[in-house]
């Protein structure tokens, strides 16, 4: 617990630490020790940050509750190495996993190339929260970022349990990487039968492909959807308005939409623009 009573701030920050639990783990901050509404306090109280600098950070546990009054933030490293895990950053649950914020939740990847390694994240300097039980995720806005330089850099939130949700009410935004390979944002429901829910009703849900750069099965996309292991599950999205910006040229790799590499059923609500 990080307290932020009266004016003050309480934060919660790790930066190349790995913690592994074996049990539950409640990661609370800005609570103002009285109040019991979700997230923990108003707005400006409470961050909770996880950066990778030099040899990543993890934060792992079974099942998993995450409040923070303002931000929650991850961010990867940069540089090079030619190590088996790169500077990334992740919060990740063996179980279910509650993750509410009063204002961002933003994954920035880094830019990190490995000499030694890849085609996995997790030689990249990648950030990452996933749960392999049911997964609940609200903020005012969720922002992936993938790399812009590097290989394996990609910011991604996936739930490998029967159900995801994700629920934000000002925007939910993913952009692909700007430069290397393999530098993407996406959000997956990979579970064999799970049910992905984005509740982005009256807000913004904007996806934009990387400027440049990526390579066959190697793109620099940004995505929403249903991974190649979910045979059985399902998607539907509420937005206000949609933008899906492709980016990059003829010589780039990646592209941005909504998908199902299954053909699973989708279901779209948009109240405003579908551009």
């Amino acid at each position: 617990l990080a307290y932020g009573a009266g004016s003050s701030v309480g934060n919660i920050t790790f930066t190349d630490f790995r913690l592994n639990v074996a049990g539950d783990l409640n990661l609370t901050a800005g609570w103002d020790g009285v109040s019991t509404s979700t997230p923990v306090s108003a707005p400006t109280r409470g961050n909770i940050v996880l950066t990778g600098s030099t040899f990543g950070t993890s934060i792992q546990a079974v099942n998993m509750d995450v409040q923070a009054g303002n931000n929650l933030t991850l961010t990867g490293g940069s540089g090079s190495g030619s190590g088996s895990f790169g500077p990334g950053a992740m919060l990740s649950s063996t179980g279910t996993q509650t993750i509410a914020v009063g204002n961002q939740i933003l994954l920035t990847a880094g830019n990190f190339n490995n000499t030694g390694y890849s085609g996995s994240s997790q030689y990249g300097s990648s950030v990452v929260i996933e749960a392999m039980g049911a997964q609940t995720i609200s903020a005012t806005t969720i922002k992936l970022v993938a790399g812009t330089a590097g290989h394996d850099n990609s910011a991604t939130i996936m739930g490998s349990g029967s159900t995801q949700n994700i629920t934000v009410t000002s925007s939910l935004e993913l952009t692909g990487g700007a430069g290397g390979e393999a530098n993407y944002a996406w959000i997956g429901a990979s579970g064999n039968l799970g049910v992905q829910t984005i509740n982005a009703g009256g807000a913004n849900i904007i996806l934009t492909g990387g400027a440049s750069g990526g390579a066959w099965d190697r793109e620099n996309s940004a995505d929403i959807g249903l991974g190649d292991t979910n045979t059985g599950g399902s998607q539907t999205v509420y937005a206000g308005n949609i933008t899906i910006n492709g980016g990059g040229n003829s010589t780039t790799w990646g592209g941005a939409g909504f998908g199902s590499d299954n053909g699973l059923s989708r279901s779209f609500y948009v109240t405003g623009n579908l551009t």
